[in-house]
């Protein structure tokens, strides 16, 4: 992807607080010391989402790095993945969710994954998730969900086999 394609990654708005502040500068700190990141785009983000991050039509795969803490059982999954959808109907055919800051899921947040799943699968495309904490992992297998995702220990696994 280094030659051929663009990393685009959002992270929080430092303006937003002092967590945010200091997160997003260790972030800016640890992409500047490492020479492969020197095409990376960084984008500030609004969760849930207030526009889309680049034009619909420029990439073919989302990835949702971490931080999605306890979104599955929150009223902000459902716009994040309407967010995701409107990439999927604009051609991205892979998603990834690293659900590794996450402890709970919820029926409504298990809804909006199947309805995502479903989206993907019109398109020939995939949901996969990565670090999954053994409760959620466990609760997916339970559910039947692993049948139609691919799961990956890591996020570096998980990259090395979508990319």
């Amino acid at each position: 992807m280094y030659n051929s394609g663009e990393l685009v990654v959002t992270h929080y708005d430092p303006a937003a607080g002092a967590y945010q502040k200091r997160s997003r500068e260790n972030f800016d700190n640890k992409v500047a010391s490492h020479p492969g990141f020197d095409k990376l785009q960084v984008v500030t983000t609004h969760v849930p989402p207030k526009k889309p991050y680049v034009a619909p039509e420029s990439f073919d795969m989302v990835l949702t790095f971490r931080n999605l803490h306890n979104w599955l059982s929150r009223d902000a999954m459902q716009e994040v993945m309407e967010e995701a959808s409107k990439h999927i109907e604009n051609g991205t055919k892979k998603v990834l969710l690293n659900l590794s800051k996450s402890n709970i899921v919820n029926s409504i947040g298990a809804s909006i994954i199947i309805e995502l799943i479903e989206k993907l699968q019109q398109v020939d495309g995939i949901l996969s998730f990565c670090e999954l904490p053994s409760i959620i992992e466990k609760t997916f297998k339970i559910m039947g969900l692993t049948k139609y995702c691919d799961t990956y220990e890591s996020q570096e696994a998980a990259l090395e086999q979508l990319v």
